[in-house]
């Protein structure tokens, strides 16, 4: 069995610094890239006292990651990665930064070693890039993920991720199925890494249908720019779900590129104060959203 590569897009968590896809190690091509970008239309709050505010988001992402062999069946990955996010709220009554972004780093070890198995462990940091304040603002990873090869058309997959850091954590199960149904059909429904749908209608080419999430990992605490009041170096977090149709390209293991979009179902933003305290829900509605992504080995 080969290494698989340490890479995908976490659904719940959507941890950009630990996982990509999940394909194969080229041996003689150890260095990926990755981008993406994605942006949501204008969405309107439900939430008093801010109902009938408007808001729209956006995120980019650029990750590389280098593969060093250990031996046949273990490898180490290593991956920088940048992330950035627009957050335009013109009437937020507790922060008035709208752009942020941050700086990650991670380390994984891949193995093969146990008959059938592949096994992923991984760490990783992320930091505010305006400061990198490690103790303020830096969040901390931990991954623990196995996939079973239960046969050629079927993998098993389980384990944990978590994050701490910025007054918060989090821990999820990782547990799902990949099943290849034929040569033009594949679904991957693994919490909470990837819930996508391919029909695969000509070589390379291929149509995904998605769910997604926005706002950074699940309940992925950041510190506020701009703090009003109480709320100087306070926390937020913004979580919404959406699903997609996107038009993929895939040649071999080397190169992909995807273009699409969708509907975001709308979601909510936490906001305290730097403590933890004085927390409230802000609840916005559905929106469209576009996004491209491309990924590359070599």
């Amino acid at each position: 069995m080969k290494i698989a590569l340490l890479g995908g897009i976490f659904v719940l968590s959507s941890s950009f610094v630990l996982i990509t896809d999940y394909g194969f190690i080229d041996h003689k091509h150890p260095v990926h890239f990755e981008g993406e970008y994605r942006a949501v239309g204008e969405a309107e709050f439900r939430s008093k006292p801010v109902k009938d505010t408007h808001e729209k988001y956006a995120d980019g992402k650029a990750r590389l990651f280098y593969s060093h062999d250990l031996t046949s069946d273990n490898t180490l990955s290593w991956g920088v990665s940048d992330s950035y996010l627009k957050f335009d709220w013109p009437k937020n009554p507790r922060f008035t930064g709208d752009y942020y972004n941050f700086a990650g780093a991670s380390l994984a070890w891949i193995s093969t070693s146990v008959t059938d198995w592949r096994w992923i462990l991984g760490t990783a940091v992320t930091v505010d890039a305006t400061d990198f304040n490690f103790g303020k603002t830096g969040v901390y990873y931990g991954l623990m993920w196995g996939r079973y090869h239960y046969s050629n058309n079927v993998g098993l997959h389980l384990g944990w991720f978590g994050f701490a850091g910025v007054q918060n954590g989090y821990l999820l199960p990782i547990i799902g199925v990949d099943w290849k149904f034929n040569h033009k059909w594949d679904l991957k429904a693994i919490f909470p890494v990837d819930f996508s749908l391919h029909y695969n209608f000509v070589t390379d080419w291929s149509l995904v249908l998605a769910a997604k999430s926005f706002g950074r990992p699940y309940r992925f605490p950041m510190r506020v720019h701009g703090g009003i009041g109480k709320f100087h170096n306070g926390i937020f977090q913004v979580y919404s779900s959406g699903a997609e149709l996107n038009l993929n390209y895939s040649h071999s293991n080397f190169f992909t590129a995807e273009i699409g979009g969708g509907w975001n179902f709308g979601g909510w933003i936490f906001t305290e104060d730097s403590q933890g305290h004085h927390g409230k829900y802000f609840r916005y509605s559905g929106a469209p959203y576009a996004q491209a992504n491309f990924a590359f080995t070599f």
